[in-house]
């Protein structure tokens, strides 16, 4: 088994995926503690401690619907973009394609430009749904510092991009130009296609890569 999935769910069981990689789910019954809530009375607002109210609706918003630790290998990518289409198969469409590209898109770079390191022996991959927001992060070890660099600098162009499609068509011009092993375009494809921000940090020789978006679109 290439993918050996992590531990410690706060709420509802975990469910094995049908295709046997070993991706943990949270049940039905657990998700429906993740999705908005009906409003609730003024008298069942006044039963509850509102400062225990407030930390329990934020530690449910917070609950990752989705977390394992991935071995580079490139099947296992097919095993990820499954189980995200199965965990967001109550969500509109749009959104579930969305997730499921973004999150092979990272993978691929992960697996692409990862190593092992001390501090990463794995990648390591979650999805999680935060009030009204989706949230893919995928953290893997590097300790190439040029493409670290890259990675970096063009998420960060594309964060102080006015207009992100004009980048991701500038970088399909250049592909078709002259094919490159470092073009990242999965990057431009997240941002512009998913409708996905990203951010990335870098410490230890770890990438950390954030994919966020509104559930709504």
């Amino acid at each position: 088994m290439e993918i050996e999935s992590t531990r410690g769910w706060a709420l509802g069981s975990a469910l094995a995926c049908p295709n046997g990689f070993g991706f943990h789910l949270l049940s039905r019954t657990a998700l429906k503690f993740i999705l908005p809530r009906a409003a609730t009375t003024d008298e069942d607002d006044a039963l509850r401690s509102p400062s225990r109210r407030d930390r329990r609706t934020q530690a449910q918003a917070m609950q990752p619907l989705l977390t394992t630790s991935i071995r580079p290998v490139w099947s296992n990518i097919r095993a990820a973009r499954a189980s995200v289409r199965e965990v967001l198969a109550q969500h509109p469409g749009a959104l579930v394609d969305a997730a499921a590209m973004t999150a092979c898109e990272l993978l691929e770079n992960a697996i692409k430009y990862g190593e092992e390191v001390p501090a990463a022996g794995a990648i390591l991959f979650t999805l999680s749904l935060i009030e009204e927001r989706i949230d893919i992060v995928v953290v893997n070890g590097c300790t190439d510092q040029s493409s670290v660099d890259r990675l970096l600098d063009r998420i960060q162009s594309l964060r102080d991009a006015p207009n992100k499609a004009d980048l991701y068509i500038g970088q399909l011009q250049e592909l078709l130009a002259g094919p490159s092993e470092s073009t990242n375009l999965g990057i431009y494809r997240i941002a512009v296609e998913g409708g996905f921000t990203l951010d990335a940090t870098y410490a230890d020789d770890v990438v950390t890569v954030t994919a966020t978006r509104s559930v709504y679109g």
